[in-house]
């Protein structure tokens, strides 16, 4: 076979050797870039992959294969996520590793997972440790569910009779709201203040006013004889959704 000479002047021959690795053949040469390829052998695991000649002396400092490296960097990872067994997050408490697994099917990411134990309805599942260590894992995805469609229940219970009594309730100030008032609004055509409130996704107009005082009062009116009535009915109607909405919203502020 050819000898061929390598940056650093050393020949790679079929059969060579360098600490644990083989070369086998050559496998391919690009004449352009000057640049040889070898199919080699690691006599520690018996994996056979193609290596540039660069690489291939490199071997002798290094002293192991990609595949043996894989491996030894496996075991490196399994050590240092092991150290967390014991750890408690929230709910969630590691027992065990589970290995390096894909994070998800969309990338192509390896990291380790735990096994967790779920101290709110005792389940076992496997978690990334990323997710645990940065806190966006807290319980399991069971508790999680049962969480999610607990709160979507509690939502269709508040939507009654056609409008969401959280969003009465609380009457946040939308962010490009100039006047500072909920449901008034400046008319730049007409140059007044207009005054409207929506209610069950219907909009209902309540005047317009020169004085920005005389629209915030029509507003007011307008709240009182709309979304009280319909709280006063509601309150009446489902009083077991009302004293569970006062106590969550009770809860939030506190």
């Amino acid at each position: 076979m050819e000898t061929l000479k390598t940056p650093k002047g050393r020949h790679i021959r079929e059969g060579n050797i360098y600490n644990n690795v083989r070369v086998v053949s050559l496998y391919s040469y690009d004449p352009k870039n000057r640049y040889y390829k070898y199919k080699c052998e690691c006599l520690n695991c018996g994996t056979t992959f193609i290596s540039g000649s660069q690489t291939i002396t490199n071997y002798s400092k290094n002293n192991i294969c990609p595949e043996c490296l894989k491996k030894e960097n496996e075991i490196k990872r399994k050590k240092e996520s092991e150290k967390h067994i014991g750890e408690r997050y929230g709910y969630l408490e590691i027992i065990g590793y589970a290995g390096l697994k894909k994070l998800d099917q969309k990338r192509s990411v390896i990291t380790p997972y735990m096994i967790c134990k779920c101290h709110k309805c005792g389940s076992t599942t496997d978690i990334p440790l990323t997710k645990l260590v940065n806190g966006y894992a807290n319980e399991c995805a069971n508790c999680r569910k049962n969480y999610l469609e607990k709160g979507w229940k509690a939502n269709e219970d508040y939507h009654k009779g056609g409008s969401y009594i959280g969003s009465i309730e609380s009457r946040k100030l939308n962010k490009n709201n100039a006047s500072g008032h909920n449901g008034v609004s400046w008319n730049k055509k007409q140059k007044n203040w207009r005054a409207y409130i929506v209610f069950k996704r219907k909009q209902y107009h309540l005047g317009t006013y020169e004085k920005l005082e005389d629209a915030v009062k029509a507003r007011k009116e307008g709240e009182k004889e709309i979304y009280g009535s319909f709280l006063a009915w509601y309150k009446e109607t489902y009083p077991e959704y009302w004293k569970r909405f006062e106590r969550n919203k009770k809860k939030k502020n506190e």
